[in-house]
């Protein structure tokens, strides 16, 4: 949101319908520029907004639910100088882990407390809410990098991405499942033509990979009227699980090692399994569907549920449900959870089908950047320029925490659609470069890869 209204909508209810209460922001002469913070009601939100545009459409915000009784505290930091000069992005603020830049030292700090409707009385802040006081800006030089694309001929023709790994030398293979006897196909780096084609037990048919660990990678599938399994694929060919599926639906069709050495299974039953003793060990039973993600933080797991609509956090095999802003969307089917992805020191994300992007505050994920174009959508994360790649259909966005989506996304294709993504550098610094893997052409089943790396 570019253009933000210098006042609150706020819904108070009552036995009647509810009535808006407007909150104007007291801006003051010489004053070009606010950061207003928003907390209570299960609301705990950062704004900023050019005094200029205080008039403009559409509101800033509509805080639903709030009821007279219930505090709802409002703080407002003013400026003199408008956001531009002061290096802050308008609209929702959110805080950038990876952040050094506090809030600028104010002219003036003022608070309102709501609990009545009838009695608005700003006062003068002395001291600032740990949601202003807390609050890390971006880097603005490490945002909105120019980005070089280097595309890379992947040299097959019917084949499906299951998978992209970092190699851990600067360079990443491809996992793709071609041709009608299901191998597997592994590309290696940029720059090289190697390609290896890996024959699989026989009727094996991968839908998911994961880094092993140590050059290994591990392959999920099954076999038709067969096993659900896990494969490990190294210098020898092993069966990591099996185990009798009555059908494809019982096939894993995510995989992510947690701390490093644990195993986790995601399969389109909504079955959440641990691979132990060459076995598949239940941990959760979540809703079945046709799509599901797992990530991992240290020893904390994060698994979307195969019907795309809840996510959890699982630590010691126990689950947690966290809520989302979009809920009500995911629960109507108007919109769907596509992906999580945990940020080397920047937090956890998630992805979704029409676009947004979703960061964990506290216990809640929240909006943290909406969809800018079109059609837009969210398939995979990836660090990328001090902030992060969201890769989907047709381009590739660049986000950045605190501001937002960059203005000039990196086009893929018409009927393209990027699917897997992974940082090639070290960490989420600034010279992280991504790869991204996909479908090229969406009808004729072609993949491709392509690298993005921030212009010099």
């Amino acid at each position: 949101m570019s253009r933000v209204r210098a006042a609150f909508a706020l819904a108070t209810l009552c036995g009647c319908s509810p009535e808006p209460l407007v909150l104007q922001v007291p801006f003051e002469a010489g004053d070009e520029a606010a950061v207003i913070a928003v907390e209570g009601s299960g609301v705990h939100e950062v704004y900023a907004l050019d005094a200029a545009d205080r008039d403009a459409q559409p509101i800033l915000r509509s805080i639903e639910g709030w009821r007279s009784g219930r505090a709802l505290e409002v703080t407002a930091l003013f400026y003199s100088r408008p956001l531009a000069r002061l290096e802050i992005p308008p609209g929702l603020l959110v805080s950038d882990r990876n952040g050094r830049r506090a809030l600028p030292a104010a002219t003036r700090a003022r608070r309102v407390a709501l609990e009545d409707p009838e009695e608005i009385a700003w006062s003068e802040a002395t001291t600032l809410p740990p949601l202003l006081a807390d609050l890390r800006l971006s880097d603005a030089s490490a945002v909105c990098a120019t980005v070089t694309r280097t595309d890379r001929d992947l040299g097959v023709g019917d084949a499906v991405p299951v998978g992209v790994i970092h190699d851990g030398a600067g360079g990443f293979v491809v996992v793709l499942a071609s041709g009608p006897e299901r191998r597997v196909r592994v590309v290696d780096r940029f720059g090289t033509r190697t390609s290896t084609v890996v024959e699989l037990p026989a009727g094996f048919v991968p839908l998911t990979a994961v880094d092993g660990g140590g050059g290994w990678i591990f392959l999920g599938g099954g076999v038709p009227g067969g096993d659900a399994q896990v494969l490990a694929l190294g210098p020898s060919m092993e069966v990591l699980a099996a185990a009798p599926a009555a059908s494809e639906d019982a096939w894993p069709r995510a995989l992510v090692r947690v701390a490093g050495r644990d195993v986790y299974a995601l399969s389109g039953d909504g079955a959440l399994s641990r691979l132990a003793l060459g076995a598949f060990a239940p941990v959760l039973q979540l809703a079945p569907g046709a799509r599901g993600a797992l990530a991992a933080d240290g020893d904390v797991l994060w698994a979307i549920a195969p019907d795309a609509r809840e996510v959890f956090r699982v630590v010691d095999g126990v689950p947690t449900l966290i809520p989302t802003e979009l809920d009500p969307n995911f629960q109507s089917g108007r919109d769907e959870l596509t992906t999580v992805a945990v940020m080397p020191g920047g937090g956890t994300y998630l992805g979704t089908e029409l676009g947004a992007v979703m960061v964990l505050e506290g216990s809640v994920f929240r909006v943290a950047a909406l969809p800018t174009l079109a059609a837009s959508t969210v398939r995979a994360l990836a660090p990328f320029a001090g902030g992060m790649a969201v890769a989907g259909r047709a381009v590739v966005e660049q986000y950045h925490p605190g501001r937002g989506f960059c203005d000039d996304p990196a086009l893929l294709g018409i009927n393209t659609e990027a699917t897997y993504a992974a940082a090639l550098d070290a960490g989420a610094g600034a010279g992280a470069s991504v790869v991204v893997v996909g479908l090229e052409d969406v009808f004729g089943r072609t993949p491709f890869a392509a690298e993005l790396r921030p212009g010099l």
